[in-house]
């Protein structure tokens, strides 16, 4: 459906104010009721799926989904650009994905509300090692397969089971404790892309791991850590916690341990 056409929609509910934006936090309506406010179908979205590609190559998919901005239009209004810097997607099992409103300018994003074959609307986590896991009521999707940059960041940015999103202006002030060694200030961005997902680390992350993340890094030795964050089946067959990106060529994803590991060492680890 072309995007001009939907546009033309949600102007009309703006005008005819159903709109009350501009609104911070929006918890999303049931995929049905959302195409009945809006009146038009999701359209079929191809994408190579994170969660299902291995190393031996990616997987395509297809799904049924609308473009992000023009929910964010709806469920924000349509200056919700302005204002704020990141959205924050929070999903049913406690995973926080918190997203630069500067991605969703430069690349496409969508919300999938299915699949094109009517199949379940779930997937296989390889890397978390679950296997039909829900993905709705609501899946942030991304077209990657013409976008490098996309398809290298893998997974992370791709949050599902989501019910709610949020403008907001974020403030990572709680990761860079005083005297941190600025050597160690790319770490920072580091853990927030990696880690914090599901993490938290003194007070700033997800809900879905339990304990503060310096905690249990500095628990470890260099050994288990590097096992668990290259390999954590290795060290737990039966953990949900993903590999650092494989995407990555070794060589960097050695770099990143090694980053991670020194900052974590010097985070306070609130117990």
């Amino acid at each position: 459906m072309p995007h001009h056409i939907l546009r033309a929609a949600i102007a009309l509910i703006v005008m005819s104010g159903l709109w009350l934006g501009p609104a911070l936090a929006a918890t999303l309506p049931e995929p049905a009721q959302l195409k009945a406010r809006i009146g038009l179908a999701p359209v079929p979205v191809e994408v190579y799926e994170p969660h299902l590609s291995t190393q031996q190559g990616p997987v395509k998919r297809s799904y049924l989904a609308y473009r992000f901005e023009v929910i964010a239009d709806l469920v924000f209004g349509p200056m919700w650009r302005d204002g704020a810097d990141t959205v924050e997607f929070r999903a049913l099992d406690g995973y926080v994905s918190r997203i630069p409103i500067a991605d969703f300018l430069a690349h496409k994003a969508y919300l999938a509300v299915g699949l094109t074959d009517d199949g379940p609307f779930t997937v296989d986590n390889l890397r978390q090692n679950e296997t039909d896991v829900a993905l709705g009521p609501y899946y942030l999707i991304w077209e990657n397969i013409d976008d490098a940059e996309i398809f290298s960041r893998g997974p992370s940015i791709w949050p599902y089971q989501v019910a709610e999103i949020l403008r907001v202006n974020t403030s990572d002030a709680p990761l860079r404790p005083a005297g941190l060694d600025p050597a160690l200030e790319p770490a920072v961005d580091l853990a927030k892309k990696h880690c914090l997902n599901c993490h938290k680390l003194n007070g700033f992350g997800g809900n879905k791991a339990p304990g503060d993340l310096a905690a249990l890094a500095q628990a470890l030795n260099d050994e288990t850590f590097r096992s668990r964050v290259l390999e954590p089946q290795l060290v737990q067959p039966n953990t949900t916690m993903p590999p650092l990106s494989r995407e990555l060529p070794d060589q960097e994803r050695e770099r990143i341990l090694k980053l991670l590991r020194a900052y974590l060492l010097k985070m306070p680890g609130e117990g």
